[in-house]
């Protein structure tokens, strides 16, 4: 059907329709008098509010003019034809289990998420053979993915209560060494204080020995200036000028006459000591 063919049929209506409305006007006129004459103007104004629906509906055809003939060039194409300009499948949207899926009949879908599911399957189990020691049996399918991951789960859970058990081991260990620092640590506090108790006996006893030098050098001096006696009083103070009289070099004889002090004075004042 030609496009031009029935937009001139729809213009030649509406001009018909005019004409008509031109010659009820005109009889209306010579019958009726007056009252015809209204009548025929009620009659003209219906008929141009018909022509201009038909005008407008003239140009909204005119409007869908490429419409109306890809439609009418559609209807005539096979049906060959029509699956190759067939619009793409929408994807649908949503958060239900079909999102995603393109828009299809129910057993279409259907297949479609069994399709998903394998595929998801098939990346998982290549995932785990990635995962799993290289085997000497080659490339594995599924079920010797999964005897070796069943395996390889009961060789770690074995190695993991091996380790849980040293650790309890470890920590046994630990509060044993724990106990034992905390009496070294006991001990030696008490070990310091008994060794600041000996350097404080220690310092106290180098002060005596100190003081009696000293008192004892003092003596030596004395006698020596005022001359030696015969029988000295003091038996400390015979030792004391011994040792003077070997430092300051002196001859046998005075340290032979030293030597015939009586001895039992220095016994007695050391066990008076």
């Amino acid at each position: 059907m030609d496009f031009n063919a029935v937009n001139q049929f729809i213009k030649d209506i509406t001009r018909n329709n005019q004409v008509a409305g031109t010659v009820d006007v005109v009889q209306g006129v010579g019958e009726g008098g007056s009252h015809s004459g209204k009548r025929g103007r009620n009659v003209e104004s219906r008929q141009k509010g018909r022509a201009k629906n038909v005008n407008r509906r003239a140009a909204a055809a005119d409007d869908d003019e490429g419409d109306s003939r890809r439609t009418i060039t559609t209807r005539k194409r096979p049906a060959e034809d029509w699956v190759s300009d067939k619009a793409p499948a929408v994807l649908s949207s949503g958060g239900s289990e079909n999102e995603g899926l393109p828009l299809m009949s129910i057993p279409e879908r259907k297949r479609e998420r069994e399709k998903r599911r394998r595929e998801g399957l098939n990346l998982k189990f290549n995932e785990l053979a990635l995962m799993l020691p290289r085997s000497a049996n080659g490339r594995l399918d599924k079920e010797g993915i999964l005897i070796e991951v069943m395996d390889n789960l009961k060789r770690l859970n074995k190695v993991i209560m091996e380790l849980n058990m040293q650790n309890q081991n470890l920590k046994s260990e630990i509060d044993e060494l724990r106990q034992e620092k905390a009496e070294l640590r006991t001990d030696k506090t008490y070990v310091r204080a008994e060794l600041d108790a000996a350097r404080e006996e220690i310092n106290t006893l180098k002060a005596d020995h100190l003081m009696l030098w000293r008192k004892l050098r003092q003596q030596v001096n004395d006698s020596m200036a005022m001359g030696r006696p015969s029988n000295p009083s003091d038996p400390m103070l015979d030792v004391a000028l011994r040792t003077k009289l070997l430092g300051e070099g002196n001859s046998s004889e005075e340290l032979q006459e030293l030597n015939n002090v009586d001895t039992s004075k220095v016994t007695s004042h050391n066990e008076c000591a």
